[in-house]
Formats: C-alpha cells, sequence, structure tokens
C-alpha cells in the first residue's frame, strides 16, 4: 500500500469512496464533486490524497489550510478521510492521516484538526491511536444554497 496525492484520474475511485463515506456520516455529499475535487487539486491550501494497494484506490483523505488568530501558524484541518470497507484495519487510514501531519508541519501548522460523528466510535478510536485529543465541541448551521 502506498500513499500519493491524488490525479484528476482518480475521480472514479474517489466518487465510489464518498458514497462509502455518506453511508457513515449519515448525510448525501452535494451535487458536483467532480468540480470540486478537481478545483482542490488545484489549490494551495487543499490537499487530496488517495491510498493504493495493487493498483487500487482503497482510501482518501482531504485537508485544508487556514490562518488563524489564535495560532502562530495555520491550522489544518482534515476535512474527509475514508476507507474502502474492504482494506480498514489494515493501516490505510493512519498512512493517510500520517501524509496530512506531514504537509501540514511542511507548511508550518501549529495544529491538525478534524471532527468526526459523535456514533462514529471507530474513527475516534483511530484519530486517537494517531494521537488526536478530544479538545471541543463541534456545532454545525446547514445554510440552503
Amino acid at each position: 500500500m502506498r500513499v500519493r496525492r491524488a490525479r484528476p484520474e482518480d475521480e472514479a475511485a474517489v466518487a465510489a469512496l464518498m458514497e462509502q463515506l455518506e453511508s457513515t456520516v449519515h448525510s448525501v455529499v452535494a451535487p458536483g464533486l467532480k468540480a470540486r475535487f478537481v478545483q482542490m487539486l488545484t489549490l494551495d491550501h487543499h490537499a487530496v490524497w488517495v491510498a493504493e494497494d495493487e493498483g487500487r484506490v482503497v482510501g482518501l483523505v482531504t485537508a485544508s489550510l487556514r490562518p488563524t488568530l489564535y495560532h502562530s501558524g495555520p491550522s489544518a484541518l482534515i476535512d474527509e478521510l475514508v476507507v474502502d470497507a474492504n482494506a480498514r484495519g489494515q493501516g490505510v487510514g493512519r498512512a493517510l492521516i500520517e501524509a496530512v501531519v506531514t504537509w501540514a508541519l511542511q507548511r508550518g501548522a501549529s495544529e491538525v484538526e478534524v471532527s468526526t460523528g459523535m456514533d462514529n466510535e471507530a474513527a475516534q478510536a483511530l484519530y486517537q491511536r494517531c494521537g488526536f485529543r478530544v479538545e471541543a465541541v463541534l456545532l454545525e448551521l446547514e445554510v440552503p444554497p
């Protein structure tokens, strides 16, 4: 298994992984995924990695950087992380998280943040095994388009 930066030709595999994420987070991916994916590949403050095993994409993570007034360096945020159901428990998630942390450190980030559903105990356990601590509560307000 290897982790690499995503490429435009990964779009179909990314879409399939995002479908799996939908069932985990009990939400629907907004229309226009392909356009957002291609755009994210071009932005300096966003990054997308995939994990490949024997030429097949088995995991995805996206991350973004943003400046804050509180920290001396930017904050990195893991936006999405999903591992194919058949590849879970094999270190794919950890490898993807490590790619984000390395990227964030190379860009002077002061922290890496992530949120996950309160009922997603498997994701919470993965993040905690990777050194993340519960420090806040995330509140969301969905706004209409």
